[in-house]
């Protein structure tokens, strides 16, 4: 054989060694990071069990909530409804007592005016007689 191709295959054969130790090496590396993914992952997972036992109560608690407002805001709309209801009747009745002391006014005025003239002439007269009286 010829003694250069003799070199060659060697470092041929070396460097397939090395490239092969080499990837040993990423391999070797690789299978650890596989396995702190795969650890990290059964984690996670163990996690997420535990996280959605805990979560259970609360949503149902939740849930009970929720219906719970729902009912009470049902209960303030009807009781609301009858508010307005009441009050309506409320401004009805005022409405009538305003038009009830209007007419009340309007009927009271004109004979309440001549009663008062009439007392204010009488005092007038009675304080004139008394003055003449007493002078």
């Amino acid at each position: 054989m010829d003694p250069v191709l003799l070199i060659f295959g060697c470092i041929a054969l070396g460097a397939v060694t090395i490239l092969c130790i080499a990837a040993t090496v990423v391999l070797l590396r690789t299978r650890s990071h596989v396995e702190r993914v795969v650890v990290s992952v059964e984690s996670m997972q163990t996690d997420v069990a535990q996280l959605q036992q805990q979560l259970e109560p609360v949503l149902e608690r939740t849930a009970i909530v929720l219906s719970d407002v729902q009912r009470i805001v049902e209960n303030a709309d009807k009781k609301l409804d009858q508010l307005s209801g009441g009050i309506e009747t409320f401004a009805s009745i005022a409405k009538d007592v305003k038009d009830l002391e209007s007419m009340v006014i309007g009927k009271m005025r004109g004979p309440l005016e001549d009663i008062t003239s009439l007392v204010a002439g009488a005092v007038r007269g009675v304080s004139a007689f008394t003055k003449k009286i007493v002078s």
